[in-house]
Formats: C-alpha cells, sequence, structure tokens
C-alpha cells in the first residue's frame, strides 16, 4: 500500500521537495486516526514543508488521494496549530475547522458525500461552545441550539424532514429539563415522546442480546478444532423496521461468521429506533462470543448520536 503513496512522491513534485530542499521538506507518517507513528506503523504517508507560518502537512492514503492538510507548529507533526481540512478515502472533504495547540476552536463543519453540509459547532478550548446546527442531507435544517463546556445547555429545537418543528427542548448542563412533541405536521403531541430509543424487536423476547444468546449455535465442527472467539458484526435497522444484509468486521472462523449471519437474519420484526420524536435508521455494532462452556452475552455498541 505504502509503495504507491511514496511513487507519488517522486511524482508529486519538486513541488515541495525540490522548492524545499534539506531540514525544510521531510516525510512523517501518519495512523488511521492520522496521527504521526513510527514508519513500520504507517498506514498513511505525507510531506510536511516549513514556512514562515509552519510546517504545512499534506497527507495521502493509498489512492493517491489527499486525505488530510494541516498546519503544525513542530516537524513532528505533533502539534496541530492552524486550519486543517480533511477528505474521505474517495477524496471528497468530510470535515474542516482551526486547531490552536491541538485544541478546536471557532467554528467546525462536516460534509455529507454528497457535499452538502452536514452540521457546523462553534468549538472553544477543544470543546463544542456556542452555536451548534445540524442539516438533512436536503439542507434543511435538523436541529440548532447551544452548547456550553461541551454540554448541551438551553433551548434546542429538533425538526422533522419536512421542516416542521419535531421537538422543543430546554437543557441545563446537559440535562433534559423540559420538553414540547410535535407531529411531521407541525401539531403539538404534549411532552411525552422519545428523545433517544434504539430499536427493539417485537415479541417478548428480551432484547436482541438475549435473543441472539439463546438462538446461537456453536458450530461442532467449530468445536472438534477448538476454535473459540468474538465475531464483530454491523446492520442496519432502517425506519421501516427492516434489517438490511449484514457485515461481518472480524471473526475467528467462518463457520461463526455464518452462525452469526444466520442468527441476525432470523431476527423478527423490528420496532424502528427514535431520535427526538423521529423514526431514524441505527446501525447496530455487535461483538457476538463463541465460547463453549461459557455463559456470555453479545455486546451492542451504541449508534445513536450522543446529545453531549
Amino acid at each position: 500500500m505504502l509503495k504507491h503513496i511514496f511513487l507519488a512522491f517522486f511524482l508529486f513534485p519538486l513541488l515541495c521537495l525540490a522548492q524545499r530542499p534539506g531540514k525544510d521538506t521531510v516525510l512523517r507518517y501518519f495512523n488511521t486516526s492520522l496521527e504521526p507513528v513510527k514508519k513500520k506503523e504507517a498506514v498513511f504517508v505525507g510531506v510536511a514543508v516549513k514556512n514562515e507560518t509552519g510546517w504545512h502537512a499534506v497527507v495521502y492514503n493509498d489512492s493517491l488521494r489527499i486525505i488530510m492538510r494541516g498546519r503544525y507548529l513542530d516537524d513532528e507533526c505533533r502539534v496541530k496549530d492552524g486550519f486543517f481540512a480533511y477528505n474521505n478515502d474517495l477524496g471528497l472533504r468530510y470535515m474542516s475547522g482551526q486547531f490552536t495547540r491541538n485544541m478546536k476552536t471557532g467554528w467546525w463543519f462536516t460534509w455529507f458525500p454528497g457535499g452538502g453540509i452536514k452540521d457546523s459547532v462553534f468549538f472553544k478550548n477543544d470543546f463544542p461552545d456556542g452555536r451548534s446546527y445540524r442539516y438533512f442531507e436536503s439542507g434543511i435544517v435538523e436541529s440548532e441550539g447551544t452548547y456550553k463546556d461541551g454540554k448541551i445547555d438551553g433551548e434546542w429545537t429538533w425538526y422533522h424532514e419536512n421542516g416542521q418543528i419535531a421537538t422543543k427542548e430546554k437543557y441545563a448542563n446537559g440535562q433534559l429539563e423540559s420538553l414540547e412533541c410535535f407531529d411531521s405536521t407541525g401539531m403539538a403531541t404534549g411532552s411525552n415522546c422519545a428523545i433517544n430509543r434504539p430499536p427493539a424487536i417485537k415479541g417478548r423476547y428480551g432484547g436482541v442480546e438475549k435473543f441472539i444468546k439463546d438462538s446461537l449455535r456453536f458450530p461442532a465442527e467449530a468445536a472438534s478444532k477448538e476454535v473459540e472467539g468474538y465475531v464483530a458484526v454491523k446492520f442496519n435497522v432502517t425506519k421501516k423496521g427492516e434489517v438490511t444484509e449484514p457485515v461481518i468486521l472480524g471473526s475467528p472462523d467462518p463457520l461463526f461468521s455464518q452462525e452469526a449471519i444466520r442468527v441476525i437474519k432470523s431476527i423478527p420484526a423490528w420496532y424502528p429506533a427514535i431520535w427526538h420524536n423521529r423514526v431514524v435508521e441505527y446501525t447496530y455494532t455487535l461483538n457476538i462470543p463463541f465460547y463453549l462452556g461459557e455463559n456470555i452475552s453479545p455486546v451492542t455498541e451504541q449508534s445513536l448520536p450522543d446529545l453531549n
């Protein structure tokens, strides 16, 4: 993977290396979090060029696309200080904003893959502190409100996809104090609606973790090989309560993968997730245990956005 990026530096030329010879131009190596690492630990490679304002770095993925630009105070690329822009693997922007000595400051923005703005949040000392706006892909505002010292605070409004108000919420130090609910026509429906509710299996199954635990069968062939471990699997529950094709993220044995997929596909109908009085798609990430003679439950990772 890295060899392709090294080729890019020979072809990326002279733009940096010839204009800034010697100690003014350095290669640096980065992990998946785009933090500097040693060469042997690298996933991405970047070049940093010094000028009067600091070290300006550009980082590439293995498809030779730029995935980050930013300014550092040091040649080791450890102190972010300036504007940073991040792109996805296709080279499309997804986040940008300002750092001051490794702390987010001012407005930070994220974008949808299609190019529309996804959210804008004001930061102070690396914490949200000020106005925040989220948007649907259509461009309609999804929510607006204020953070204080990293916690949701004051009055917040959340909207349905048609632009009508879904909830009016008031917070103090991150705690909900009052709530008004509205249907998709804008009609008030009282103060009893869900703010953050994950999807649930229809029927009396005791939750997805218990359903999987009760339905799982340890493959006989894997038992004969004395193989054990966890299968990490991801799937979506749609707004209609349907499960999309699950994806195996990691598994110690293909037999476990097949069994995990079988059980997930056997899950009955779902009630979809609710977030701020709106039906939303939900991503489940489950670590499913395959251990003989041990009573271990699957572990779920929450996917609904955290208010804070």
